[in-house]
């Protein structure tokens, strides 16, 4: 039998590997909306050997079926969600990786009981926690972000369809043709074309980051600047992408300090 003992260390290397490359991932999503590679798989290689780990003290402390339960719940729901937006074009690979990657490191929430970590003991698997707390963040940041847009430029709302009108502000954001055609990693989504010497300009409300090259999208629309036909001056929507792994440690270090408190408090007593 394994000790809970180890679990203590384990649970702390656990939090320290995943806080290092979170914040890694973090700063790579916000600046340029990807994550490198090889750094990618080297998290989810390591947080195989974490899940290998903790597995071994839970069958060797609890029945099998706790085991069973909370590896069916962890390694299916995030990472099938999350394979899912990808497949909608909605997020990255990387994305999936490092929630896969979270799922293998936090499938037991039994290990925050023993150990006395940070937070209220979770009873509910800690990756589901971590991508709700996240997912709150991204709702707070959308909301804030609409708001601003509301009111700086409402103007661009004008002519737009209720739906556009609503999604808008919240998936995008605002900027000169100028500004844009300056800029790294966002995808237009005012999109012009060019007809028998006549440009026709329509809104799109979706994007694929693993299939369009911004590049080819700001080429394209340097040239119709340089034509004549559009101005350099022209708003336009562009999307900027939500930063998903950046809210991701958020929602990680929000797990920290209030674990599923939360939900507790919604549950009768």
């Amino acid at each position: 039998m394994i000790s809970w003992d180890w679990a203590w260390i384990l649970e702390y290397a656990k939090i320290v590997f995943t806080l290092l490359f979170l914040a890694r991932f973090s700063i790579e999503d916000y600046r340029k909306r990807e994550v490198n590679d090889p750094e990618v798989y080297a998290y989810v290689a390591g947080s195989a050997v974490f899940y290998a780990l903790s597995t071994l003290i839970i069958i060797s402390n609890l029945p099998p079926a706790y085991t069973a339960v909370y590896t069916a719940l962890s390694i299916t729901i995030a990472p099938v969600l999350f394979t899912l937006l990808y497949l909608k074009g909605l997020m990255g690979l990387g994305d999936v990786y490092v929630a896969t990657g979270l799922s293998l490191t936090f499938t037991y929430p039994v290990l925050f009981n023993e150990t006395g970590l940070p937070g209220t003991p979770a009873i509910a698997p800690p990756v589901i926690l971590i991508i709700l707390y996240a997912c709150a963040s991204i709702i707070i940041y959308s909301a804030g972000k609409a708001l601003h847009i509301l009111t700086r430029h409402r103007d661009m709302l004008k002519n737009l369809s209720l739906t556009e009108k609503i999604l808008l502000p919240i998936i995008a954001k605002p900027m000169t043709v100028r500004e844009y055609l300056e800029t790294r990693f966002l995808y237009p989504l005012t999109v012009f074309e060019e007809e028998a010497g006549a440009v026709k300009q329509k809104i799109r409300l979706s994007y694929d980051v693993e299939k369009e090259d911004y590049r080819e999208h700001q080429a394209r629309l340097k040239t119709l600047v340089e034509k004549g036909l559009v101005s350099p001056e022209a708003k336009i929507w562009v999307a900027h992408g939500i930063p998903f792994l950046t809210l991701l440690l958020l929602g990680f270090t929000t797990y920290l300090v209030l674990g599923d408190k939360p939900l507790t408090l919604l549950t009768p007593h």
